[in-house]
């Protein structure tokens, strides 16, 4: 069925998986040819406008040039569904990169006013007001963040950051610890960890971690120097 828009869509999110950049993007525009021809601007057509927006945005990583077609994109899809989270969060995501702290803010914010559960919204939200210096209200969207999906390491980690800073630090290293249980070699959570264990004065326990952790980071000039820096102090 070659008027089937969305598989055109389907073709392109699997061309972006495997690195195949500009045939990904030929497949979102006939899509959105299709779905403009059949339907018009519905929906469909904005969670297209969407691909390619993320697309953009992903390539902007290494060439910043592609930031600008990517908030063009969110911006278009949200012209035709005003009420689409994704495009929002993504904006949101662009409009900070921009320095605008404010506009990504409430991009967020309607992200999860939309969609409450929308994971991915309640941590950019919760990171941003962790950035601008909001820690309680960071900790209550990523508490809800990690409620809603316990694997999100990322929620995890910035969760474990801030109770430590609180003074929390059992709480921490609990939280830290279970997004090892995940995934044992996640380097960000390591590093944190053996920072608490650090403090803590459990040298021993902080070098163990380390070293469990080196056999799949061990260019990682973090951990060699804190490992360094444990085995000198025990």
């Amino acid at each position: 069925d070659s008027e089937f828009a969305g598989s055109y869509n389907n073709l392109g999110l699997v061309l972006q998986d495997q690195g195949r950049f500009d045939e990904a993007e030929a497949q979102f525009v006939i899509a959105l040819e299709r779905y403009g021809a059949k339907e018009g601007r519905t929906h469909e057509y904005a969670v297209v406008l969407n691909s390619i927006g993320t697309l953009c945005f992903y390539r902007s990583q290494k060439d910043r040039s592609f930031l600008p077609k990517a908030k063009a994109k969110f911006e278009e899809a949200l012209k035709v569904d005003p009420k689409y989270p994704e495009a929002h969060n993504n904006l949101g995501a662009v409009l900070g990169i921009e320095g605008k702290p404010a506009d990504e803010l409430r991009e967020y914010e309607t992200a999860v006013q939309l969609e409450p559960r929308y994971v991915d919204a309640l941590f950019n939200l919760g990171k941003t007001y962790f950035r601008l210096g909001q820690p309680e209200k960071a900790l209550e969207l990523l508490r809800r963040a990690v409620d809603l999906n316990p694997r999100h390491l990322m929620a995890r980690l910035l969760t474990a950051n801030l109770l430590w800073h609180k003074g929390e630090t059992e709480a921490a290293l609990g939280m830290v610890g279970s997004a090892l249980e995940i995934k044992a070699d996640f380097l960000p959570g390591v590093i944190l960890k053996e920072k608490i264990l650090t403090r803590l004065k459990r040298l021993d326990d902080a070098a163990a971690l380390i070293e469990t952790a080196l056999p799949a980071h061990a260019d990682d000039r973090t951990l060699l120097t804190d490992l360094q820096s444990l085995y000198t102090t025990l």
